[in-house]
């Protein structure tokens, strides 16, 4: 038996999105032609490859077994196309990058420019979501992703070829606005900011500050906002509403945003890059990988919050 390769892109399509009607958006055709050419994948296979299981497609037994050869024949296709387009020093195709919407409007995307110019013809398609990408599906070729310093990596690293790195880690601290310090003045230390106004995500945030923070402090002053982003946070601590506990990376481009109480640092993030194994050898994968490494390790005094912004110590 002879397999299609055409079969497989819609079995993949199929697998990764979870859904007919995903998959036809990516292969751009209709759903029902995905469904049918997938029934007939199906018997000529002679098993069932996919499952519906809570309204979404899950991989079957039978399934986990095409589902390994089509991914190494994806592979070698995303090779051969490297080696046609990208051979020697000219590099081109797309790179798909994902990450959270506030740090890539934030932080990321002001640091893309030198790789353009370097590989112009590499192209960057950024997925931004809340939402944790699943890159063993090949939802993205690279996630950047971040969970609470000293845990373990987010994804386990015996069960999976994914290449998974630590490359750097995001402070959080404690920011009021100048107008907010003029208006209402610096907290008094060891008060838990009696009598100011605080700025809290509200609970189906991503965005969470130390939970330990949050018993301290909001049970015993007045919310002034309860937002569901961090971008809304940031905005509104800008605009004089109240306090927050904001990540460095958001308050760089907020020159009136002034962190307000020592330590320096309440809390850390750590940064994981995650490139899915089906892509680690595509060339220009590797050039974004690589990109990513030092732009992370160079830029870790802003992110972390060990550089010397303007701090008003508690009185």
């Amino acid at each position: 038996m002879r397999l299609d390769w055409s079969d497989l892109q819609v079995f993949l399509a199929a697998y990764r999105t979870g859904s007919l009607t995903g998959a036809a958006k990516v292969l751009k055709v209709n759903p029902t032609t995905v469904g049918r050419r997938l029934t007939a994948f199906e018997q000529q296979i002679g098993a069932p490859l996919l499952l519906r299981k809570d309204g979404v497609y899950i991989v079957s037994s039978p399934g986990e077994a095409v589902l390994g050869h089509a991914l190494q024949m994806e592979l070698h296709a995303q090779l051969a196309e490297n080696q046609i387009l990208g051979a020697a020093d000219k590099l081109a195709g797309r790179v798909r990058l994902a990450t959270t919407s506030d740090f890539s409007s934030a932080f990321l995307i002001h640091h893309l420019k030198p790789l353009r110019e370097a590989h112009p013809e590499i192209l960057i398609e950024l997925i931004t979501t809340d939402d944790l990408v699943d890159i063993e599906r090949g939802e993205a070729d690279i996630a950047i992703r971040f969970n609470e310093a000293g845990l373990p990596p987010p994804m386990d690293t015996s069960k999976t070829e994914a290449h998974i790195e630590r490359i750097g880690e995001i402070g959080l601290s404690v920011f009021a606005s100048e107008e907010y310090l003029e208006e209402n003045g610096c907290p008094e230390r060891g008060d838990h900011f009696a009598g100011h106004s605080l700025i809290i995500p509200t609970s189906e945030s991503r965005y969470k500050p130390p939970q330990s923070w949050l018993d301290g402090n909001t049970g015993r002053n007045k919310v002034a906002l309860y937002t569901a982003t961090l971008s809304e946070m940031t905005a509104a601590t800008d605009a004089g509403l109240g306090i927050a506990v904001l990540p460095f990376f958001m308050v760089l481009r907020y020159p009136r945003l002034r962190q307000i109480m020592p330590p320096r640092t309440l809390c850390s993030r750590a940064i994981w890059l995650l490139v899915p194994g089906a892509v680690r050898r595509v060339q220009r994968v590797r050039v974004v990988q690589d990109f990513l490494s030092e732009l992370f390790e160079r830029s870790l005094p802003l992110l972390s919050g060990h550089f010397s912004p303007s701090i008003i110590p508690a009185r």
